[in-house]
This record gives structure tokens, C-alpha cells and sequence, in this order.
């Protein structure tokens, strides 16, 4: 840091010990905000060296003089009697910790033990609880420094955990204070165990005995006539203080002596998974089960026990939880249960685990196995369920009622282990997305389970929505048709409310007699999905992209394809619309249709709907001011490279009009050859006569213009020779081009040119032998350029009639 900040720093520090001094202790509360945000600005000057601040220097003296008289308030703070100075002592004890680093912690010992006395003493819940957060930030911070943690968390940490259980302890006079710090005690002992470990070994079992009451509260205990239990046992307990303890309890097995951590874990979880077992025993009494266990649990009833009284659990539950009593007592203790089953699963554990995955899916079979059946009349109920006839009435209805709740919380512990396991679980996916199907066509009605339901599912699809067979697709259609519905409350609402606001401005139908038409239309047959239920939408705006996305489009029906397109496009639902259009539905009759038009309508700003609609637009070459000019490099190359292109397909065109012209004019020079004359012999040698063959003075132009014959011609490596053509036809003269007739100085041989109406053409065929009619070739003489070149020099392609005997070689 600069020097100018630095005495900025030094100077606001030494502004705020002034306001401290300066200001009474009573109004000193008013001013924390002030303070903390004054003291932020001091970060420079709290976190520098000691050896800096003793520098020698004027101004390293003053700053340290500073620090001290600073420090020096805060301690008076921290033992003044009233309750405001501790208190703004305590939060600026917070504030410099946090920000002084370990220049600060390493002269905190002081502070420590004085926040310690003000926890152990009466006061205020506010006070304690701000000493119970700024002792665990405090331990927290001095984890990186082991000098520090020897010298200040080791020595007090026991005193801060016996203090903070003493505050939770059940007892009367203290038990307002209790729930207050209840939620802080737990967070910071989340927080610490797992990184001291061995010193809350020994506060084990008071730790157990107290959250126990507070992992699955069972309030109902009130409620029954003749059954009286501790105050702390019929206690409510807010969900964020049941998952603090849960959280605290499944924790604990940290504490075990060496390497017995993992087995702890295991232990725990088998016997939570039993006491699950065991309250099911006693609620789901009202029915005979079809469950058959296939992890060898074994009911706590037996069969043929007389069930004369209401269901109850008065014997020592298996993780040592209170007693309940009661049909509505036994759902609130197995759904803490299972939340406690769940924070097992999405807990993180710093040895190595075995997750027994064949227990917790046992569970599910069972749980999900009993459902609400649709019809509530006795036959109906027999039929689907066989009922137990030792049970009243009102308990088996009492059942009914709580089995959403069940079956809600343990789709949560679902999608806790799919979120945990990932593709691991892919082999039980397909199993529990069926049992999801099946639990949700039965319980459709309750919102907080179609909640829980389409955020699992939306899971599972990601996993398997590829590779799902026509029935499985096919029995998902209830799932999207209620998906669809809770999306489409808002849209609906939408316009019942622009109607009425139309029937008041007067632009309604009439007036009616009937007072009942003043009544929204409401389909009775058609159930009424919840209304604001934020929750819930935001699992079905999270499903639907999923389902338009992963699910095959060949097993989706069209109507149901239609619906989800629709309901996507009413709800401006873009992540919807664009799995849509990236997916379209199969065709159907010309061809299936795609939303793409009103996708970019809707969002004309997004870049994925440009994309979608441009995928090949090309790219802006941005231009960035670059001192080396590489752009400008590049973009000279790829002119050059134009250039060279254009160049070269310009002198490949002209190649081919000069060769063409210098075949014309070759065939057109080329003389007949005087009548055969035959030998004395069959077997001599053909004797051919040397003709002289007339050259061109002029040559055509790729423009069709006439070239002089001192025109450059383009060099021997931009002229391919074409391949040699033997026994070719070729015209006999070429009117369009002039050829002079040209001396040559080596003799050369024309090729006869036989008329078709000869008589003797088949005698001559047989005088020439196959290797001569093989040797004859077109041979063009090498092109080269314009400049430098004589009219002597210029060559004219020329026929030659290869030899074929060593006679004429040797000539």
C-alpha cells in the first residue's frame, strides 16, 4: 500500500479512538454502524508488521501509539459493566479480528478470555450470541497458524463448548434463553467439530442428549388425553433448527478414536434406517403391507398381537430419541427420521465411507409402496388395500392424511442421493422414477409432493431421458399434464383478471338475474392446481425444459408435445422454448411445426436465439490497437493470397487457350502423304519420307486477338505437356487461324492421312507393324516466354513416327 493510504488509515483510526473516548458508553450502540464501517478503512494500518510500525519513524510511532489506545478501549469495553459497552465491545472485537488477520490474533488472548466470562455469565440472549459467533470466527481463523492455535483455541475451546451446553441446558429458568441461542450454538458447533474433533470427544454424549429432543420433535405429545411427557419432548422446533441438529448429529461420529470414524458413520446410519423401520411399524398398522423387506428387518409387531390402544413408542428408540404417542406424533417422528436419513446422504465426510445404497432403497420400496387410494369407500378400499380389521376407523383416515407428508420427504432424500451419487445410481434410476409415477398418479393433489416429485424427476431425466422406453414415456404423461397445469395458474389468472376488469369498464355481457353468474366458472371436474406457491413453479419451470429436451420426441404424443410447446410459449418460458426448437417435435403428416418464429419475437435480445437463427453468420474481426500491427499483418497476407488465387487461375486459363490454338495450328499444317508405294519385301522396314512441316508466325490470345510471334509465351514450368496421342484423327486444316508456311531445320515426319474411300487402306494397316502404330506419338515442343525470343527459335509441334526396327536406329 502506498504511503498516502497508509496515513489516510492511521488517521481514521485515530478519528474513531477519538468517538470512542468521546462519546458516552449509553449512546455508544447507536453509533456501530459508524464504528465498523470507519474501522474497515483502518485495514491497512491493523494488518501491518509490528517491525513496521516500530520502524523508528515519527509517523510508525504515532501509528503504533494508535493501535494501542485503540486495543486498549476495546478491553475496558469488553469488562464494563453495562450491558451496551459489552455489547459494542463484542462486535468490535468481531470487526478488528476479521480484518487485522494475524497481527490482531496473535494479541487476542486478552479478548478471549473475556468474551469467555461474559458467555459463562447472565446477560442478555444478543450479547451471548454475539460471543458464541465471535469465538468460532476466532477459532476458525487461528486453524491456518498452528503457534496460534496451541497458544489461544487449544487452552480455551473446552471452557466455549461447556459454556455453550450449559446455556442449552433444559432446565426452567434458563430455558428463554435457550431457544434463542439454540440455532447460534448449533451452527458453530457444525463449523467446529469436524476441525477439532478430539477435544469435542469428550462432550459426546452431553451434546447427543440434548439435540435429541430437537432432531425429530414430536410437539403432537400434547395432544393425547392420559399421556404426560417433559415439557422439552412436546417443544416445536423450527425447521432451521432441526436441520442444525440433524446436522450436529450426524457429525458427531468425527469425534470417534482413530480410525473408527467410518464405522461410526455406518453404525449411525444403519440405526436411524431401523428407527425409520420401527415408527413405520407402528403408523402404517392400520393396513397389511405387501412389503417383503429384502435387508432382513424384521417388524417390531408381531403377528397376531391384540392392537387395542393407539399407536405409541414408550420403549428406548435405537438412536436414543424421546417417546412418542399418538397417530399424528408418529408422522412428525418418522419425518425427522427421514430428514435425518437425508442429511446423512448430502452430509460430507472426510473419511472414506460406505454408503449402503440396498438398505435406504428397502426403505423406499416400503414407504413408497402404501399410497392413498383413489377411491374412499369401503369396496373400493378393500379392493385396492387390505385393511386390518383390529384398527378403528379414524386411525386408518388419520393415516391417509399423513402418508403426502411421508412420501414428501422422502422424495427429498431421492433427490438427495441422485445429487450425491450422480451417474453412480444410474442402474436404479429407471426403478425410481417408476415408483415417482406411481406415487404421484395416487397423491397428485397435495402441491408440496408434486413440488418435491417434479424436482426429482427433472433429475432422473437427466440421467435416463434419453434412453426411456414408449411406456415408461407413455406413463409420464400425468406428471406433464400437471406440470403444464401449475404453470398455467398465473395465465389463467392473467385473464380472469383483464375480464372482470372489462365487466367493470362496461364492455362485459349484461347483466344477469342469476346472482350465481357473478361466480368465476369453475370446472368441478377438473382439479384446481395451488395458487401462489412459489415452490412449486419454480420445480415446474425447472421440469419443463427438461422434459422438451431429454425426453425421446418419437414416444411424445402430439397433443401432449402441443401442450408443452403452448404452455412454454404463454409463460415466456426462453429455456423452454429454446430445448423446443433445438428438439422438435417428430413429424407429423407435411411436417412437424416449430416454435422458432415466436422464440424470436420473444427474446430478440438474447445471444441464444441469435445463434439459433444465424448459426453461420460469420464472425466481426474486431480491430484492437496493437503496437507490432500483427492484424494488419495478416490481412496483407490474406490479400496476397487473393492476389496469387487470381493470378494463377488467370494464367491456367491463358495455358489452355495457347495449347488449344497450337493443336489447331499443328493439324492444320499437316500434308498428306504420297501413295504407298509397296516393297520388294513384306518384312522390310517402312521407309517414310521427311516433310518439312510449316510453323506459325502468329499465335491467339486468351482475348482472340492475334499474338506476333515474338509475343511472350509464358516460361516451360507454367506449360504442362499434354499427353501423347497415338494414331489420333486430327482435322486437316483450321481455317480460323492463319499459318504461314516456316523453314525447319530438323527433318520431321508427318503422319499419312488415309482417305476413308480407299480400297487399299486395309493392305496399308498391314504393312505398318503394332509397335510402329504403338510409337507414334504427338510431341509438343517446349513453349517458351515472349521476351528475349527469336522467330528462329519458335518451334512448331511436329508428328514423329517412331522407328521399329534397330536398322532405322542405326541409321
Amino acid at each position: 500500500m502506498t504511503s498516502e493510504g497508509y496515513r489516510s488509515a492511521s488517521a481514521a483510526l485515530r478519528s474513531l479512538t477519538f468517538r470512542i473516548s468521546s462519546v458516552p458508553i449509553e449512546r455508544l450502540p447507536s453509533l456501530v454502524p459508524y464504528l465498523c464501517a470507519t474501522l474497515t478503512s483502518c485495514r491497512a494500518v491493523l494488518s501491518s508488521p509490528q517491525t513496521a510500525q516500530l520502524s523508528g519513524s515519527k509517523e510508525s510511532l504515532e501509528t503504533a501509539v494508535t493501535i494501542h489506545k485503540f486495543k486498549t478501549q476495546v478491553s475496558s469495553l469488553l469488562q464494563d459493566r453495562t450491558v451496551d459497552g459489552r455489547w459494542v465491545a463484542v462486535v468490535l472485537v468481531k470487526c478488528t479480528v476479521e480484518l487485522g488477520g494475524w497481527e490482531v490474533l496473535q494479541d487476542c488472548g486478552s479478548w478471549v478470555r473475556s468474551l469467555l466470562n461474559i458467555l459463562s455469565k447472565h446477560g442478555p440472549p444478543s450479547t451471548k450470541k454475539l460471543c458464541i459467533i465471535t469465538l468460532t470466527r476466532i477459532f476458525v481463523l487461528t486453524r491456518d497458524y498452528p503457534t496460534l492455535t496451541r497458544e489461544i483455541t487449544t487452552p480455551s475451546l473446552p471452557a466455549y463448548i461447556a459454556s455453550c451446553l450449559n446455556n442449552l441446558s433444559p432446565s426452567a429458568k434458563q430455558s428463554p434463553t435457550n431457544g434463542k441461542l439454540l440455532d447460534a450454538v448449533l451452527e458453530c458447533f457444525n463449523c467446529l467439530i469436524p476441525r477439532h474433533p478430539t477435544i469435542f470427544r469428550t462432550y459426546v454424549g452431553q451434546i447427543r442428549s440434548i439435540i435429541s429432543s430437537y432432531i425429530a420433535p414430536t410437539p403432537s405429545n400434547a395432544l393425547n388425553k392420559g399421556h404426560t411427557f417433559p415439557d422439552h419432548q412436546n417443544q416445536y422446533a423450527s425447521r432451521s433448527t432441526r436441520h442444525h441438529a440433524q446436522r450436529v448429529w450426524v457429525q458427531l461420529h468425527h469425534c470417534a478414536p482413530k480410525s473408527a470414524s467410518a464405522v461410526d458413520w455406518e453404525e449411525a446410519l444403519k440405526t436411524t434406517i431401523q428407527s425409520i423401520h420401527s415408527t413405520a411399524d407402528q403408523i402404517f398398522r392400520a393396513v397389511i403391507e405387501d412389503w417383503e423387506s429384502v435387508a432382513s428387518v424384521v417388524s417390531t409387531i408381531q403377528s397376531g398381537q391384540t392392537r387395542d390402544h393407539i399407536p405409541s413408542e414408550t420403549d428406548t428408540n435405537p438412536i436414543g430419541l424421546p417417546s412418542w404417542s399418538g397417530i399424528w406424533a408418529g408422522a412428525e417422528r418418522i419425518s425427522g427420521l427421514i430428514e435425518l436419513l437425508r442429511e446423512f446422504i448430502i452430509t460430507s465426510n472426510s473419511p472414506s465411507i460406505i454408503l449402503r445404497v440396498g438398505l435406504i432403497m428397502d426403505l423406499f420400496n416400503r414407504i413408497f409402496s402404501l399410497t392413498v387410494p383413489q377411491g374412499r369407500s369401503s369396496d373400493q378400499l378393500q379392493v385396492s388395500v387390505r385393511l386390518n380389521t383390529q384398527i378403528e376407523k379414524d386411525e386408518r383416515e388419520s393415516m391417509w392424511l399423513i402418508l403426502p407428508g411421508i412420501h414428501t420427504v422422502t422424495v427429498k432424500v431421492v433427490s438427495a442421493l441422485i445429487e450425491r451419487m450422480e451417474i453412480s445410481l444410474l442402474p436404479l434410476a429407471q426403478i425410481l422414477l417408476d415408483q415417482l409415477i406411481w406415487v404421484f398418479d395416487a397423491e397428485e393433489q397435495d402441491a408440496d409432493l408434486r413440488s418435491s416429485i417434479y424436482h426429482a424427476t427433472s433429475q432422473l431425466l437427466n440421467l435416463i431421458g434419453p434412453c426411456l422406453s414408449k411406456e415408461t414415456v407413455t406413463s409420464l404423461r400425468t406428471i406433464i399434464r400437471a406440470c403444464c397445469r401449475d404453470l398455467d395458474v398465473e395465465i389463467q389468472q392473467a385473464d380472469q383478471k383483464q375480464t372482470s376488469n372489462a365487466q367493470e369498464k362496461g364492455f362485459g355481457s349484461k347483466a344477469s338475474t342469476n346472482a350465481d353468474a357473478f361466480l368465476p366458472n369453475i370446472n368441478p371436474t377438473t382439479p384446481r392446481p395451488a395458487i401462489n406457491n412459489t415452490t412449486l413453479r419454480a420445480s415446474a419451470e425447472r421440469l419443463l425444459p427438461v422434459l422438451l429436451s431429454k425426453l425421446p420426441t418419437t414416444y411424445v404424443t402430439v397433443p401432449l408435445r402441443s401442450q408443452m410447446d403452448r404452455i412454454a410459449v404463454m409463460s415466456q418460458h426462453k429455456d423452454a422454448m429454446v430445448a423446443s426448437v433445438l428438439k422438435p417435435p417428430k413429424k407429423v403428416g407435411h411436417g412437424g411445426q416449430s416454435i422458432l418464429p415466436l422464440l424470436a419475437r420473444s427474446f430478440p435480445e438474447s445471444s441464444e436465439v441469435e445463434a439459433i437463427l444465424r448459426p453461420r453468420f460469420p464472425p466481426i474481426r474486431v480491430a484492437f490497437d496493437t503496437n507490432d500491427g500483427s492484424l494488419e499483418e495478416e490481412d496483407q497476407e490474406d490479400k496476397k493470397m487473393d492476389d496469387v488465387e487470381q493470378i494463377s487461375e488467370a494464367v491456367n486459363d491463358r495455358v489452355d487457350t495457347l495449347a488449344e490454338h497450337r493443336i489447331n495450328q499443328a493439324n492444320a499444317d499437316i500434308k498428306p502423304m504420297p501413295p504407298y508405294t509397296p516393297g520388294p519385301s513384306i518384312n522390310e522396314p517402312v521407309n517414310t519420307s521427311h516433310v518439312e512441316n510449316p510453323a506459325s508466325e502468329n499465335v491467339s490470345n486468351t482475348n482472340g486477338s492475334i499474338l506476333p510471334k515474338s509475343s511472350p509465351v509464358p516460361s516451360e514450368t507454367l506449360w504442362p505437356k499434354r499427353p501423347s496421342m497415338a494414331n489420333e484423327s486430327l482435322p486437316e486444316n483450321n481455317s480460323s487461324v492463319p499459318a504461314p508456311p516456316a523453314a525447319s531445320t530438323e527433318p520431321t515426319t508427318n503422319l499419312p492421312s488415309f482417305p476413308s474411300n480407299d480400297s487399299s487402306s486395309a493392305a496399308r494397316e498391314k504393312m505398318v507393324s503394332p509397335r510402329a502404330r504403338s510409337s507414334q506419338q504427338v510431341e509438343f515442343s517446349n513453349l517458351e516466354g515472349p521476351e528475349g525470343d527469336s522467330e528462329e527459335e519458335d518451334e512448331v509441334p511436329a508428328l514423329v513416327l517412331g522407328s521399329d526396327s534397330d536398322d532405322d536406329s542405326d541409321e
